[in-house]
């Protein structure tokens, strides 16, 4: 993960870059519906310091999260410097289980 600051009338928005790796099961059902793939960041306190975060639009595949995938993804959060961050818990909605 990396970031960048910007300043957008008096509030600090930080842009980071999230990859994730998908292994050797596909996100994607077997009707084609794709799970929706969230995140929530979390400061030393175990307090969630953002809305949980949708990850849908890679930057490098046009269908993300598909078997052996490497996506990224850029995603704005106010007010929530790297330095803040502690812990990240990446999940799906279970759309496709069973």
């Amino acid at each position: 993960m990396s970031s960048d600051r910007r300043d957008d009338k008096n509030k600090n928005l930080y842009e980071y870059e999230i990859r994730t790796q998908t292994a050797d099961k596909s996100l994607r059902g077997k009707s084609g519906r794709d799970a929706n793939v969230y995140l929530n960041i979390y400061d030393k306190n175990n307090k969630q310091i953002s809305d949980s975060i949708r990850l849908e639009n890679s930057k490098n595949h046009k269908i993300p999260f598909e078997n052996h995938h490497i996506d990224k993804f850029n995603i704005i959060i106010p007010n929530v410097n790297i330095s803040d961050i502690d812990r990240i818990d990446l999940y799906h909605d279970g759309q496709n289980d069973g």
